[in-house]
């Protein structure tokens, strides 16, 4: 855990991220500059700076590697030019595509089930009229006993 501001003997000093990691040291053997990886450590972590009364941490993430992508110190972007050769912009640009293509095939999927049951209504609509005129045509031509 690291803050921006380390007191030591009442003075206030100035440390960078750079040297998070002497100075979760020199804080005392409890002190580890990494990164949370569950929900409990987050908790301690939150609930110890608390009680220290730091308002903040410092956690050993960075995006220097890649502009954007955060990722633990010393490991590399998984979704950066070196896994895909595309850039933030070009990985906005193919999601953006993607998305469009998608809401374009919902689209066209919903227009084709509104014909087909346009389609299914107008056939029950003949159907009923069929056996509506034959009903009728049975009643016209009663046969009267003579």
């Amino acid at each position: 855990m690291g803050s921006s501001s380390s007191s030591s003997s009442g003075s206030s000093t100035k440390v960078t991220w750079q040297s998070g990691p002497s100075v979760c040291s020199s804080q005392g053997p409890n002190y580890n500059f990494s990164v949370p990886v569950n929900v409990r450590q987050n908790l301690d972590l939150q609930v110890s700076a608390s009680a220290q009364g730091y308002s903040y941490v410092w956690i050993d993430m960075s995006d220097q590697a890649t502009s954007g992508c955060w990722v633990p110190h010393n490991y590399t972007c998984p979704y950066g030019p070196d896994s895909s050769g595309l850039t933030p912009a070009q990985r906005i640009a193919v999601i953006t595509v993607s998305v469009v293509g998608g809401i374009i095939v919902l689209l066209l999927g919903a227009i084709f089930v509104a014909f087909k049951y346009s389609e299914s209504r107008r056939y029950l609509r003949l159907r009923k009229f069929e056996q509506k005129l034959k009903v009728r045509r049975k009643a016209k031509f009663v046969a009267v006993p003579a």
